[in-house]
């Protein structure tokens, strides 16, 4: 067995207050933390060795980008080993797609070969996924999404369906497909 997609939390928590979040805000439970560059290379050092001729290197949370520096350290040092190695590395990333800034946009466009953002529909569909302060996410979500296109960086949308939203879902799916 060859490790092909290794996921990487390097930010144990998150700024939305997700009414559904499975991870509890992030940190599953735990207290909400950002991963060390020592952990992130003594986690590479361990475990790109196991990987086949390709491995996807997936950055996860929590929200990821609220690690932004380790994020942009960790595809420098990653490439550098898989380079060592002769292993083909591609990155990938699972975003809500918040805080997504210019600096991002130009990593994410150089590197990122994955992009995932988070939206779960429409304002009404959306509605679970707030600010702590109860403030909706969905306009700002929409306007980061709308920079990624203006950027011509590919994406996917994730959605979460839950009993409360599956009313909405075929809406949903228009609105994602669209």
């Amino acid at each position: 067995d060859m490790l092909y997609n290794l996921y990487l939390v390097i930010a144990q928590e998150c700024n939305l207050s997700c009414t559904y979040c499975y991870a509890a805000g992030g940190g599953f439970g735990q207290p909400e933390i950002h991963m060390s560059e020592a952990t992130m290379r003594r986690g590479l050092e361990r475990l790109l060795p196991l990987a086949g001729e390709r491995l996807t290197l997936s950055f996860f949370g929590g929200e990821p980008l609220l690690n932004f520096p380790l994020l942009r350290e960790t595809i420098g040092y990653a490439s550098r080993l898989a380079g060592e190695s002769g292993r083909e590395l591609s990155f990938a990333l699972t975003t809500n797609g918040t805080l997504l800034d210019d600096e991002m946009l130009d990593v994410i466009k150089a590197h990122i070969a994955h992009l995932s953002v988070s939206l779960d529909g429409g304002p009404a569909a959306n509605a679970g996924r707030t600010f702590p302060d109860g403030t909706p996410a969905f306009g700002r979500i929409a306007e980061n999404i709308e920079r990624l296109r203006q950027a011509q960086i590919p994406f996917g949308l994730r959605a979460t369906v839950t009993p409360g939203t599956v009313a909405h879902a075929l809406e949903t799916a228009e609105l994602l497909a669209g």
